[in-house]
C-alpha cells in the first residue's frame, strides 16, 4: 500500500508548517499554542506523553557550517520524509486511504474484504467489515503484505534508515517448488497447550492428538497450485486443521460459484474434525443444501464453532430442519444466522425446530424466517434465546476441555476402527475358493427378485416395493388393522395391554405368500396402531414387544420367510433389539430372509447397531440382500453410520442399501461395498457357466478385434491413432491392459497416437513392459490420460530398455506426479540410446533439464554415428571403385593378344613405303 506523490507533498507541508508554529511558540509568541510532541494528521495517532520522533523535521535556530557539523560529530545526514503508513500501522490506528477526489481531498474509503464486495449502509450491525479470511482472529487485507514487510525491516528506532544493517533481515521461508511457502509440521505439544483451558491436561490432549495422527485419522491437506485463490486456500486450510484458520468470511464473492462441488462438500464434511474453526460465514453465493447436509452431520461432533452465518443463499426448509434438530448435541455454537433463504420455514417444521432448539442450551443469538402468521414461532423461539443468554433454567453447561478430550477419545476409537477395517477390506478383494458356490445361491436369488416386466409392460422391483403385487387389501388397512382399525380377531377398538392377542392366528393374518417367486413374506407395512397405542413410554410397551418378537421368531413358518416388511409401522429400537438378540442367539431362526425393510420408522443409534450385528453376522441371515432404512423420524448418530460401514465391509451379500448416510466418508465406503457385492455375482454366474462348461464367448467388438490384428502382427497396420474415443473408453480394463500388451509382439507399426482415453497406471506399465520387446515404434503419444508416478515410472522403464522410439508426448495428464517420482524418471530412461525428444508436464526444473539432457546427448550420438557412417560408406565406395578397376585391368592383361588382319589399303601403304625411302636414299647419295 503505497502513498501518492500527491499526498507525501501535503503530508510534508503539514509537517513544516506544524513545526514552524512550534518554533515561534517556543521563540515566545504566547498567541500561537505549543504543539510539541503532536502530530497534526487526524489519521496519525501518537501518545501525547511520548516525545517527538528524532526523525521529525525541525526548523533549525541557526545554519552550521560543515566545520561545525565536524566538530559536533560528524556530517548529519538529511532526514528523511515520514511515512504515515508505517507509522499507522506500528501506533494500531486506521491505514490512510490512498484515494482522493478531483479537487485533491481525500475522498470516502471503500473498503473490500478480501472476498468480497463493498459494504454497504445498509448492512446490520452485526456485519462486521466483510473479509474472505480472518487468521487469528484479526481481519486484515493482503493489501497490507507491502506495510508488514516493511515493519519487519525497520524494528530499530525511528531515526534509524529502513535499509539499515541494524534492522533484523526477513525470516527465511522454506519454498515449494511452486515458489509458496511450505506448511510447517504441526508441533502437537504446542496445539495441546493452545487448545485446552486447564493446562496440566495439555499432556492428555497431545496423547490422543499423536495417536490420531499415527493412525492418519486427520485428513491431509491438499497441496496448493498456482491457479487456487485465496478462498481454496482458506477452505484447505480448514481441511488440513491448520491452527491459524480460526474463521472464514466470504459475502457475496462471485468466485465461490466456480470452486467445484466435491471441494464443497469436503469442507464441510471437515468441520467436524477441525479443533480450531470458530467462526464460519458464507453469506449471499446461492449456498445449496448440500453443503449444510454435511454442516449438520458435521456440527454435532464439532466442539470449537461458535458462530454460523448462512444468510440469503438457496437453502430449502427440509436442510433447515435437519440443521436445527443436529443442534441439540451441539454445546459450543452461540450465534446461527439463516434467514433470507430460498423458502422459509414451513408450519410442519416450525415445531421441530422449536422442540430442538428448545433441547439447546448454548445458542444465544438467532435468526431464522418462519412461515408463522400470528407471530407466535418468532416469540417462542425469543423466549429460548432468553433462557440460553440468562440461563434461567440453571443448566451447568459442560467444561469445554471435557467436551474436547471426549471428542478426541472418540476420534481415537473411530481411525483404529477405519484402519482395521481396511485391513479387512484388503483381505475381502478377492473371493475365497469355498465362496463361489454360496455366491452363486445369491445371484440365483438376486435374479429371482430384482426388475422385471408384467404383462402390461410396467417395470417394477421387488426390492424397493416388494410386496406391491400382493397388496390387494392394503388401501383398507392403511389407516389400521382391519376395517376401521379395529382389532382383527376380537373386532374391539384397541389392544389389550397383556398382549393375548398376538398370537400364531396374528401373525398369520399379514403373511403373504408369492407363489410363483416361492417368497413368504410377514408385510405388517403401515399397521401404526399398535405401537401408537403403546408409545416408548408406556409401561406395557416392554410386554408388546416381547411377546410380539417371541410369536414371530417361534412361528412355524418362520424357516420359509423371504421378507420381514416393518415400514411406517411406528417400531422402534426395542424391536429390533430383540430381534438381533433372538437370531444372534439361534442363527436357525430366519434362516432364508433376504429383504429388511424398517423405512419411516424410530430407529436411533441402538437400532441401526442392532441391525449392523445381523449384517456383520455370518451365521444367521446368510442370504440377506436388501436392507431398507430409509426416512427416520431422528437423525442419524456418526457411530451408528460407522456401524453400518464395518457391517457392510464383511458382508458379501447385500447389494440393496437404502439409508441416507450423512457423514462422507461413511458414505462412500457403503456405496463402494455394494457395488463390490454386485461384482461378486456377476463373477459367480461366470465361474458357475465354466465350471459346467456353458460358458459362451463373447462377441468381440471392432475395438478389441482391430487390436486383436496388432498383437498377430498384421502387416497393413503400421499407424495407430485413437483420440477420445467412445469405442476405447467402453473397453473393460483389462481390455486396456490387453491393447497396451498388444504391441510387444508387433513389428510392423512405427507410430502410436492415444489421445485423452482416460488410460491410467495399468496401461502405462503394460505399455512400457510391451516396448522392452518393440523395436519398431517411433513415436509415442499419450496425453490427455491419468498417468501417475507409477505409470510414467513402468513406461519410463520400459523405454529404458527399448532401442527404437524416437520421440515421446505424455503432457496435459489430469492427474500429478509427486516430487520423487519426477526425480526417479532420468535414471530410468537414461539408458535409451534412441529417444531424443520428450514433452512433459513436469513441476521439477532439474528433471527437465536431466531429460533434455538425454535427448540431446543421443542426438549427437545418433550425429556423430551418422557422420562416422557416411564417411565409412563414402571410403567403402571408393575402396569398391578401385578393387573394380584392378579387376578390370588385371582380367584385361591376362587375356591373348588376337592378330588382325590389314586392311587392302593398309597393305598398299605398307608396300610403298619402303620404295619412297630407297628413293629418297638415292638421291641424297
Amino acid at each position: 500500500m503505497a502513498a501518492s506523490l500527491k499526498q507525501r507533498m501535503d503530508m510534508f507541508k503539514k509537517s513544516t508548517s506544524t513545526e514552524d508554529e512550534d518554533f515561534k511558540a517556543k521563540s515566545g509568541n504566547k498567541e500561537q499554542p505549543s504543539k510539541v510532541g503532536k502530530l497534526t494528521h487526524s489519521y496519525l495517532e501518537k501518545d501525547d506523553k511520548k516525545a517527538p520522533a528524532k526523525r521529525n523535521f525541525t526548523v533549525p535556530k541557526k545554519k552550521e557550517t560543515p566545520e561545525e557539523k565536524q566538530k559536533a560529530g560528524g556530517t548529519k545526514k538529511p532526514g528523511k520524509l515520514k511515512n504515515p503508513f508505517l507509522d499507522a500501522e506500528r501506533s494500531g490506528s486506521p491505514m490512510p486511504s490512498s484515494s482522493t477526489n478531483g479537487d485533491g481531498k481525500k475522498g470516502r474509503r471503500r473498503s473490500f474484504g478480501i472476498f468480497g464486495k463493498k459494504k454497504h449502509d445498509s448492512e446490520p450491525e452485526e456485519e462486521e467489515e466483510e473479509a474472505a479470511v480472518a487468521t487469528g482472529g484479526k481481519n486484515r487485507s493482503f493489501a497490507t503484505n507491502s506495510v508488514d514487510v516493511m515493519e519487519s525491516q525497520a524494528r530499530g528506532k525511528a531515526g534509524i534508515r529502513l535499509n539499515s544493517a541494524n534492522a533484523a533481515p526477513p525470516p527465511k521461508k522454506r519454498l515449494s517448488i511452486l515458489g509458496r511457502a511450505r506448511p510447517k509440521a504441526q508441533d502437537n505439544s504446542v496445539n495441546a497447550y493452545n487448545l485446552v483451558k486447564d493446562k496440566s491436561r495439555a499432556e492428555e490432549v497431545e496423547q490422543y492428538l499423536n495417536q490420531i495422527q499415527a493412525l492418519k485419522g486427520f485428513k491431509p491437506m491438499k497441496r496448493l497450485s498456482i491457479r487456487d485463490n485465496d478462498i481454496v486456500q482458506a477452505m484447505q486450510r480448514v481441511i488440513g486443521n491448520e491452527p491459524k484458520q480460526t474463521s472464514i468470511k466470504i459475502n457475496g464473492d462471485v468466485r465461490f460459484g466456480h470452486i467445484k462441488a466435491s471441494l464443497i462438500q469436503d469442507f464441510g464434511d471437515s468441520i467436524r474434525q477441525n479443533l480450531y474453526l470458530k467462526s464460519l460465514t458464507i453469506r449471499g453465493v446461492e449456498l445449496g443444501n448440500t453443503f449444510l447436509e454435511a454442516l449438520t452431520s458435521a456440527i454435532r461432533d464439532n466442539v470449537t464453532l461458535e458462530e454460523i452465518d448462512l444468510s440469503r443463499n438457496h437453502l430449502t426448509h427440509d436442510a433447515m430442519v435437519e440443521f436445527c434438530q443436529a443442534l441439540e448435541n451441539n454445546h459450543t455454537v452461540k450465534v446461527v444466522y439463516l434467514q433470507t433463504q430460498l423458502s422459509p420455514l414451513f408450519e410442519k417444521g416450525v415445531e421441530q425446530v422449536l422442540s430442538s432448539m428448545a433441547k439447546n442450551h448454548s445458542v444465544k443469538k438467532m435468526k431464522i424466517d418462519f412461515q408463522s402468521p400470528d407471530g407466535s414461532a418468532d416469540k417462542r423461539l425469543k423466549e429460548i434465546l432468553q433462557r440460553n443468554y440468562w440461563n434461567k433454567d440453571g443448566y451447568e453447561k459442560p467444561d469445554p476441555d471435557d467436551l474436547l478430550i471426549n471428542f478426541l477419545k472418540e476420534e481415537v476409537v473411530r481411525a483404529e476402527e477405519l484402519f482395521e477395517q481396511n485391513e479387512l477390506e484388503k483381505e475381502l478383494e478377492e473371493v475365497r475358493e469355498g465362496d463361489w458356490d454360496y455366491l452363486y445361491e445369491l445371484s440365483v436369488l438376486f435374479d429371482k427378485f430384482k426388475l422385471d416386466v408384467d404383462e402390461d409392460g410396467q417395470k417394477r422391483t421387488s426390492v424397493q416395493n416388494y410386496a406391491s403385487p400382493m397388496h390387494e387389501g392394503q388401501n383398507a388397512r392403511n389407516s389400521g388393522f382391519g376395517t376401521a382399525g379395529k382389532n382383527p380377531l376380537t373386532g374391539a377398538q384397541g389392544f389389550p395391554s397383556d398382549g393375548s392377542f398376538l398370537t400364531e392366528e396374528f401373525i398369520d393374518e399379514y403373511l403373504k405368500e408369492d407363489v410363483e417367486r416361492g417368497g413368504l413374506v410377514f408385510d405388517f407395512c403401515n399397521q401404526v396402531r399398535l405401537f401408537k397405542q403403546f408409545p416408548s413410554t408406556s409401561p406395557d410397551r416392554e410386554t408388546i414387544v416381547n411377546i410380539f418378537v417371541y410369536e414371530l421368531t417361534h412361528h412355524p413358518r418362520q424357516h420359509e420367510f423371504t421378507g420381514i416388511n416393518m415400514a411406517n409401522t411406528g417400531c422402534g429400537n426395542d424391536f429390533w433389539e430383540k430381534i438381533a438378540e433372538a437370531v444372534l442367539e439361534d442363527p436357525t431362526i430366519f434362516p432364508n430372509v433376504h429383504l429388511i425393510n424398517a423405512e419411516t420408522n424410530f430407529l436411533t443409534e441402538k437400532g441401526l447397531v442392532a441391525i449392523a450385528d445381523l449384517i456383520k453376522s455370518n451365521e444367521c441371515m446368510r442370504y440377506i440382500q436388501a436392507v431398507k432404512l430409509e426416512n427416520q423420524k431422528a437423525l442419524l448418530s456418526s457411530k451408528a453410520e460407522r456401524a453400518l460401514a464395518r457391517a457392510l465391509c464383511v458382508n458379501i451379500s447385500v447389494v440393496r442399501f437404502s439409508l441416507r448416510v450423512r457423514n462422507l466418508l461413511e458414505r462412500e465406503q457403503c456405496n463402494k461395498y455394494v457395488v463390490r457385492n454386485i461384482d461378486f455375482l456377476r463373477q459367480a454366474r461366470r465361474h458357475h457357466k465354466i465350471s459346467t462348461g456353458t460358458l459362451k464367448e463373447r462377441k468381440r467388438n471392432d475395438m478389441e478385434k482391430f487390436f486383436d490384428s496388432i498383437a498377430a502382427n498384421d502387416e497393413s497396420i503400421t499407424e495407430v491413432n485413437i483420440s477420445a474415443d467412445i469405442k476405447y473408453t467402453g473397453l473393460s480394463d483389462e481390455e486396456k491392459v490387453k491393447s497396451a500388451k498388444a504391441f510387444a509382439t508387433n513389428s510392423h507399426v512405427t507410430k502410436v497416437t492415444m489421445n485423452a482415453l482416460g488410460l491410467g497406471d495399468d496401461f502405462a506399465i503394460a505399455l512400457g513392459e510391451a516396448l522392452e520387446k518393440n523395436n519398431t515404434i517411433e513415436i509415442l503419444i499419450v496425453e490427455g490420460n491419468a498417468f501417475t508416478g507409477d505409470g510414467f515410472k513402468g513406461l519410463f522403464a520400459g523405454l529404458g530398455k527399448n532401442s527404437s522410439v524416437l520421440e515421446l508426448r505424455a503432457k496435459h495428464q489430469t492427474k500429478k506426479m509427486t516430487s520423487p517420482d519426477e526425480q526417479a524418471l532420468p535414471a530410468l530412461l537414461d539408458p535409451c540410446p534412441s529417444i531424443t525428444k520428450i514433452s512433459l508436464d513436469l513441476r521439477n526444473s532439474a528433471v527437465t533439464m536431466q531429460l533434455d539432457k538425454i535427448g540431446s546427448r543421443n542426438r549427437e550420438t545418433k550425429r556423430r554415428l551418422s557422420k562416422q557412417a557416411s564417411i565409412a560408406s563414402e571410403e567403402s565406395a571408393e575402396e569398391n571403385a578401385e578393387t573394380a578397376t584392378a579387376t578390370v585391368e588385371e582380367s584385361a592383361d591376362d587375356e591373348p593378344e588376337l592378330e588382325e588382319e590389314p586392311e587392302l589399303g593398309a597393305v598398299q601403304e605398307e608396300e610403298t613405303e619402303p620404295k619412297e625411302e630407297e628413293e629418297e636414299a638415292g638421291e641424297e647419295k
